[in-house]
């Protein structure tokens, strides 16, 4: 059985104002908390900053460990994804999903490696690939804008390291 913990609110700087509190959550539940407010006449009593991230990692980590169950493992040493420099997601915001989710399962203590894939387009005109991090990327070398990202949006379970 899986033991869940509960994140408490972290306070904002005190150029907000007391009682205001900043919370990571899912999209889902920001939509949630306006309407419960809204519909008691409120405002939201924190900043709510929505964090794609843990659904991500809720994702990647139930992947790992089925994988791992299915290969007759009893602990999991290191997970590795590889993520897309324009993924969207933000590497240290997985970390920390990962330290919140791994507590109680196969992966307690397990080391997260997150290879970082550059973004890379293709020019039609060089007939070449380049680099960029940039989504409205242009050629170094004929300076025309390519819409074709052959690389960089990945989300991977890449591999796992088990007994």
């Amino acid at each position: 059985m899986q033991a869940s913990r509960q994140l408490s609110p972290k306070p904002l700087s005190s150029q907000v104002q007391a009682g205001c509190h900043r919370v990571a959550v899912p999209s889902y539940a920001r939509r949630s908390a306006e309407f419960v407010c809204q519909a008691q006449g409120g405002d939201l009593p924190w900043e709510v900053e929505p964090m794609h991230e843990l659904s991500i990692m809720q994702s990647a980590l139930s992947l790992a460990l089925e994988q791992a169950r299915q290969a007759g493992a009893v602990r999991v040493h290191t997970i590795r994804l590889r993520i897309g420099a324009l993924s969207g997601v933000v590497p240290d915001a997985l970390e920390f999903a990962f330290e919140a989710l791994t507590p109680g399962t196969m992966a307690e203590g397990a080391q997260l490696a997150v290879e970082r894939v550059p973004a890379r387009f293709w020019c039609a005109t060089c007939t070449r690939e380049f680099q960029s991090d940039d989504l409205f990327a242009e050629c170094p070398d004929c300076h025309s804008l390519s819409g074709e990202l052959r690389a960089g949006r990945e989300m991977e379970l890449a591999s796992l390291e088990i007994d």
